[in-house]
């Protein structure tokens, strides 16, 4: 009987996630003629890993460590034991020869180990839970703003009201979609005419938005990685790091253009931006 390579669960940001983790371990299934790879994550991830037969465990801890997960992993010690060794035991019990990979198989985490991998162009399988296409003017292109609202590292985040004037700014000649997880609802809001779907996507929601319904994608972190995977053309702004990370992690030649503006633009430099990209095709 051939071996199985057993990959999982992923804890630690989306990000990371994308350009580090499924990469390393679709390298390591690559790399020999496994009999297949089963990979156990969190749930609304199935096309993150079109290689392998994906097998949801709905309790993997949210953890927003960042860089990666060694932080502060300690403190999620316990669970993640506890689902590793709820995986060893399905898989123990399923095939008789198997290579577990996961977080406690690694004994160096750095930059370095995490740059390595196999990445693959992502697809999206057509699939969403509302019609979408239905909603989106085909006289016009379509922007998806990512939106970033999180407690770490909080000066990456954009406030509300910026969103709202650059979606606004946008509707004048463009389709205007949302995604991302905001924390305070109440306070969110877009203009009439936005299809607002933050709080509503899966990460595999997210990729069949991007991969078959998506001109421009704009915002800093997360969701970008995943628009860059998908070969989607996306502007991004933030610091110096920020624009190493996305240039050298688009991998399939999307165009791109990351701006050191520092954390704070203002919404009529990116609408500028956008425009001009989505008139010319290319970024000034």
């Amino acid at each position: 009987m051939s071996e199985v390579l057993v990959a999982g669960p992923f804890v630690g940001e989306l990000g990371w996630e994308v350009i580090s983790w499924q990469p390393m371990v679709r390298g390591i299934y690559k790399s020999k003629p496994w009999a297949k790879c089963v990979v156990y994550t969190g749930p609304g991830r199935k096309l993150l890993y079109p290689f392998a037969e994906v097998r949801t465990l709905p309790d993997v801890p949210d953890h927003e460590s960042e860089c990666m997960v060694w932080h502060d992993l300690g403190r999620y010690k316990d669970e993640l034991k506890a689902l590793i060794d709820r995986m060893t035991e399905q898989v123990k019990a399923e095939f008789e020869k198997h290579t577990l990979f996961s977080y406690t198989s690694l004994e160096r985490l750095n930059y370095e180990y995490y740059e390595r991998g196999l990445p693959d162009l992502l697809r999206g399988d057509g699939t969403l839970p509302f019609d979408l296409g239905s909603c989106l003017n085909p006289f016009y292109k379509t922007v998806v703003l990512c939106v970033r609202d999180r407690d770490l590292g909080g000066i990456r985040n954009w406030d509300y009201e910026n969103w709202y004037e650059l979606a606004e700014m946008l509707l004048e000649h463009s389709n205007v979609v949302t995604v991302g997880v905001v924390r305070r609802p109440d306070e969110w809001g877009m203009p009439d005419g936005v299809i607002d779907l933050v709080n509503q996507t899966t990460i595999d929601d997210c990729v069949n938005i991007f991969a078959g319904a998506c001109d421009l994608a704009i915002g800093t972190t997360g969701t970008i990685h995943i628009a860059s995977r998908c070969g989607t053309d996306h502007l991004v702004w933030g610091s110096e790091k920020t624009v190493v990370r996305c240039a050298e992690t688009n991998w399939f030649g999307a165009r791109h253009k990351c701006y050191s503006w520092g954390w704070d633009p203002e919404p009529e430099q990116l609408a500028e931006a956008a425009d001009e990209f989505l008139k010319t095709g290319e970024f000034k």
